[in-house]
């Protein structure tokens, strides 16, 4: 299947096949982000904020107000796809697209304009967006590119991933009801609470022990999560 002048199943060969790089590479890389703090210090959304908030609220939350260096993900596995990433881009590039391609545009949130920013992995020449997922399909996955398709009205998404691809139309409608969400994660200091979900929450996260979770905690409860909503509702009433 080719779109665009690209071969999807080239695509798909190499997301599959190993990389090369040297073990200096590695640390020296590794050795680079261990203490790599990047504190926000003004108010806008990143594209990934969406991923990061169907991931965990409480972890976006406090990455953006108190972050700690990002040593849950400094391992080969992620240093590969990194080079794995730049190959893909480079056969996408040669044959026309334009790669990490830099977004900026405003949301209106609670009344208020919101800066938002993105990097697409790659544009396609009909406006096709296609982003690189290194991980298991998710919803965070496609509210993250959802985000980009708002900011430049594209034309349909790619989610390319090891063993297949998606494929949307439209999913600008999808992701319209979180941004509220990940504004009241980033621009107000209501800790939002524990993720529904425990077998989403991992151990390895920077957060865990400030997060106070236990290892087989099971939270079902939503009375939290509607507690939450309420707040970040009032306080932007209150506001605006």
């Amino acid at each position: 299947m080719f779109i665009d002048g690209i071969s999807i199943d080239y695509l798909l060969e190499l997301m599959r096949s190993p990389v090369a790089y040297r073990e200096e590479e590695y640390q020296q890389w590794k050795e680079t982000k261990r203490y790599e703090i990047q504190k926000r210090e003004e108010i806008f959304i990143r594209g990934s904020d969406f991923k990061e908030y169907w991931r965990c609220p409480r972890r976006l939350f406090w990455k953006v107000h108190d972050p700690l260096p990002p040593r849950s993900f400094l391992n080969r596995g992620t240093f590969e796809a990194i080079k794995r990433h730049e190959k893909i881009e480079a056969y996408l590039q040669k044959h026309g697209w334009k790669v990490e391609y830099a977004i900026k545009y405003e949301r209106l949130i609670y009344g208020v304009p919101v800066t938002c920013y993105g990097h697409i992995d790659a544009l396609s020449p009909s406006g096709i967006i296609l982003d690189i997922k290194h991980n298991e399909p998710s919803v965070g996955d496609q509210l993250q590119t959802a985000s980009y398709q708002v900011g430049i009205n594209g034309k349909a998404i790619i989610l390319l991933y090891r063993n297949g691809i998606q494929y949307f139309r439209d999913l600008r409608r999808r992701v319209a009801r979180y941004y509220p969400r990940v504004y009241a994660c980033i621009a107000t200091d209501i800790l939002p609470p524990k993720h529904p979900d425990f077998p989403h929450c991992y151990t390895s996260c920077e957060y865990f022990r400030r997060c106070g979770r236990r290892r087989r905690e099971v939270n079902k409860s939503r009375d939290e999560w509607i507690e939450w909503f309420q707040k970040i509702k009032e306080k932007f009433q209150a506001k605006w």
